[in-house]
């Protein structure tokens, strides 16, 4: 073998091993970096289930007149709006679809 070919080969081999190696590396530590998104991401679920559930109580208590926080009562007024227009749109909603089932096909 010739001998520069065989310097340039274990130069190879070297370096193959050190890219290996980060390689290695970089996968343990993607795992662990998902790992901990994966923790970060259930924890947000949970927190926003709990807002919910705050939101639901608030709300609750606004429409029961017992809601004494003045920003919470204004959003839970907005709330109770969207509501009542939300209610609007899915009558209207029926109404229209009662219409289309009435018209002859031809």
């Amino acid at each position: 073998m010739n001998p520069e070919f065989g310097k340039m080969l274990n130069a190879f081999k070297k370096k193959a091993v050190e890219i290996g190696k980060v390689v290695k590396e970089d996968a343990l530590s993607g795992a662990q970096m998902g790992k901990h998104k994966v923790k970060e991401l259930d924890l947000e679920r949970q927190k926003l289930a709990k807002l919910y559930e705050v939101g639901k109580k608030a709300l609750a208590w606004h429409k029961k007149g017992e809601l004494a926080q003045a920003d919470l009562k204004e959003l839970c007024g907005q709330i109770v709006l969207m509501e009542k227009e939300i209610s609007k749109q899915k009558s209207a909603f029926t109404v229209q679809k009662k219409k289309l089932k009435k018209l002859p096909l031809k």
